[in-house]
């Protein structure tokens, strides 16, 4: 509960004067309450005598009629103020607590997004921490205002029968029990829940997914897909089913205690007014008021701590995302040659290892290609470069600072050419010779010129008059974005997958002349383009098992060569 009461002071010094007209406006709600049942009283009571002294005055009548009327408006505007309140009050900790957020998902270390438990975890906190966090403040000014409601109306109440006090406490605690319990063993399932939650979603992803509407009828996935979701989700709702059975039993039996004191007291209350001990008008309100009474004690009040209880445990794993490893602050100095020594790694949760005690120096101011079989580590390698990834063992040369690259899977940015280009370096935006300069380099400026708005022409779906582009084209968007960042080493992972072999090789060739002078590293799968290099590393086994220049590995008659010659027999035999 410390975490929960720090991350209260934070909200409070974040917007105190909101919280505070809030509290102050839920606490006056609940004794008008009470103030109800004593008018409801005098109405009645001023209604009975009406009827058996014909010469009633009036006046008292009409002053209480007033005062139900005002405070029942009091309370609409209550409940209106609360609500508006409420969205400024989300408004602003969206705000305040949205960029750290992000700030945090910018800090966090690569490997952080590999580890299922923190991904379940991530899913969990989201990324809207202001609805939860302005719902903590609802709850905590709700829990003030009840507690002033059950408070004044037991002691109004506790003038006709001061047995109502000691069976509220009774009910209140045995439902506080049951409900503190179940939202243990609640948070319990939603913890277990976490990674099918993300295999529902993420099937869903498949069926609704524009980039997956194709396979998806071609090959008549809906049923086989909409199966695997429906066997996922009708897990989850069956264990959801079964705790809220659990629950229902107890929650059962609560509400036929519920009634059996709401008859008892009410059947005390007909002896009081038998005897002369209770009014008209006191019996009616009282009787009208002990089921809501009872329903706060035994629901409402229990309901709500429970709901502070999994506020208190979002906080709490807030503060622990807040908290997930962050990416080394690295001292980059200038480097000569970007050396791997002895490098081993292995993913989290996993006893392989990708890398063993692998041994590659990058030659400053050459291009180097890395080739090998699928799995061999070649991506793990470009992520080590780029520190994204940190060695369990060895030392990886740090030139965070003077490295950009592009992914196989970069990302699509549904905004301008202009912007899509020039995001790596946003400092220079508005250079349009540079940004031209890069889609020239990979030949991308030929089908951009072409477009509407040129460089300003919106590319993507987003938008209404955005233009979508082939796969291929916007991999020439984003190696021309790679380059335009300006770094001295920069690094393509497959990054022409999706070119045919002649713009692949058009792309390569203006590439590599317009890096001469800095440093390049080139993952492919295709070792045509690997040719070009100055230096060709082989991985295999998760170590370097060749090094050298296209002519040299050729001559050794060893793996490069067997993959170089096998792959253009496959262009031979096409011809």
């Amino acid at each position: 509960m410390k975490k929960y009461f720090k991350m209260i002071g934070i909200l409070f010094k974040c917007a105190y004067g909101k919280i505070i007209l809030t509290v102050l406006l839920s606490v006056v709600g609940g004794l008008t309450s009470a103030l109800l049942v004593i008018i409801l009283t005098n109405i009645i009571n001023s209604a009975v005598e009406m009827i058996i002294n014909t010469s009633y005055n009036y006046t008292w009548l009409i002053i209480n009629l007033l005062l139900f009327a005002l405070i029942c408006l009091f309370n609409i505007i209550k409940e209106n103020c609360i609500t508006l309140l409420s969205i400024a009050l989300s408004q602003k900790l969206r705000n305040v607590f949205l960029p750290m957020v992000f700030e945090k998902y910018n800090k966090i270390d690569y490997l952080v997004f590999e580890n299922k438990d923190y991904l379940d975890l991530l899913m969990r906190v989201g990324t809207a921490p202001e609805e939860q966090l302005s719902a903590v403040i609802t709850r905590c000014s709700s829990f003030f205002g009840m507690i002033v409601n059950v408070v004044s109306v037991l002691t109004v109440f506790s003038f006709a029968s001061i047995w109502i006090l000691p069976a509220c406490i009774i009910l209140g605690m045995f439902s506080l029990f049951i409900e503190l319990k179940f939202a243990q063993k609640g948070h319990l399932m939603c913890v277990a829940q976490s990674v099918n939650e993300r295999k529902a979603a993420y099937i869903s992803g498949l069926i609704t997914g524009r980039a997956n509407i194709k396979e998806n009828r071609i090959f008549g996935l809906y049923d086989y897909l909409n199966n695997k979701w429906r066997t996922i989700s009708e897990r989850l709702l069956n264990e959801k089913y079964a705790y809220q059975k659990k629950h229902f039993v107890f929650y059962f039996l609560s509400n036929i205690a519920e009634c059996v004191f709401i008859v008892a007291n009410i059947a005390l209350m007909v002896l009081l007014l038998k005897n002369g001990l209770l009014s008209y008008g006191s019996f009616v309100s009282f009787a009208n008021e002990l089921p809501v009474l009872f329903g706060l004690i035994t629901m409402s009040i229990p309901s709500l701590l429970s709901e502070c209880k999994n506020d208190a445990i979002y906080i709490r794993e807030f503060y622990d995302v807040l908290a997930l490893p962050e990416k080394p602050e690295n001292d980059c100095i200038k480097y000569d040659n970007i050396r791997l020594e002895n490098v081993t790694f292995s993913y989290p949760n996993s006893d392989r290892q990708v890398l063993k005690n692998l041994n590659l120096v990058i030659h400053k101011n050459k291009i180097t290609a890395i080739v090998g079989a699928n799995g061999s580590g070649k991506s793990t390698i470009a992520k080590l470069i780029l520190g994204l990834y940190s060695p369990a063992k060895g030392t990886v040369t740090k030139i965070d600072n003077y490295v950009s690259a592009v992914f196989q899977d970069f990302v699509k940015y549904e905004l301008s050419v202009k912007e899509n280009i020039a995001i790596s370096d946003t400092s220079m935006i508005e250079n349009t010779d540079r940004i031209i300069k890069a889609a020239s380099v990979t030949t991308a400026d030929s089908f951009i010129s072409a477009l509407n708005n040129g460089i300003d022409s919106r590319i993507g779906r987003l938008y209404p008059d955005g233009i979508d582009l082939s796969q291929g084209q916007w991999q020439q968007i984003a190696i021309s974005r790679g380059y335009f960042a300006g770094s001295e080493v920069l690094i393509l992972d497959e990054p022409t997958a999706s070119l045919d072999p002649i713009a692949e090789a058009a792309v390569y060739n203006s590439f590599i002349n317009s890096i001469k002078g800095k440093t390049g590293v080139v993952i492919s799968h295709r070792l045509g383009s690997a040719r070009m290099a100055d230096y060709i590393a082989v991985i295999s086994d998760g170590q370097v098992a060749e090094f050298g220049t296209h002519k040299e590995l050729m001559a050794l008659k060893g793996i490069y060569s067997k993959m170089f010659e096998t792959q253009a027999a496959l262009y031979k035999e096409e011809v």
